[in-house]
């Protein structure tokens, strides 16, 4: 079911990034970027974390 999914999105995916463009991928790629950013931040193995005050 899962790998299933995977298929499906991916596909849905690609179809809206040709269909779209740039306008779709960079907003995007900027969201994921950010969230990636915040998730590895807020991390409590980060050994970056005493440094930023946390």
């Amino acid at each position: 079911m899962r790998g299933a999914c995977q298929f499906f999105g991916a596909q849905l995916g690609s179809r809206m990034a040709m269909r779209t463009g740039a306008k779709l991928i960079k907003p995007l790629l900027v969201i994921v970027c950010v969230a990636l950013a915040v998730k590895l931040l807020a991390d409590p193995t980060n050994p970056l974390r005493p440094w930023l005050g946390v």
